[in-house]
């Protein structure tokens, strides 16, 4: 049955409706990054070891040079992981980082497949972003 759940997380996700021919953009490249990290996710029994996807945001609308999202095991628990949010300064290179998620396996899964989830991601990627560029002034 979990199995099953897998796969129909995969292949039975709602389509986003962007706005603009730029969101359009951004939420193809979360939406490939998220069903990357999804197919890697499902392969594996439990969260075993740490797993990333990034792309270069080549926009002018955003500040940061990159974004990567990844799924980082809780070494107490192989069952449950971070969904972690970062984003690369464009000067210093630094890296700005949230907790998107903590849960188990399933819940990652839903939440990296649900068009919900990628809004989250997407908006939490903004305000990141936007915090980003003061970092210069400070």
């Amino acid at each position: 049955m979990r199995l099953f759940t897998y796969f129909k997380s995969l292949f039975c996700r709602e389509k986003p409706e962007p706005v603009n021919e730029e969101d359009k953009f951004v939420y193809k490249q979360f939406r490939q990054i998220t069903s990357t990290l999804s197919k890697k996710l499902v392969s594996v029994q439990n969260i075993e070891y740490n797993i990333s996807e990034s792309f270069v945001l080549s926009s002018s609308d955003w500040f940061a040079r990159s974004v990567a999202l990844e799924i980082r095991k809780n070494t107490n628990d192989e069952g449950y992981g971070y969904l972690i949010l970062h984003l690369l300064h464009p000067h210093c290179m630094c890296d700005a980082s949230t907790i998107v998620l903590y849960g188990e396996k399933a819940s990652l899964l839903e939440f990296l497949n649900s068009n919900e989830g990628i809004e989250k991601i997407i908006h939490g990627a903004r305000t990141t972003d936007e915090e980003m560029k003061n970092w210069d002034d400070q």
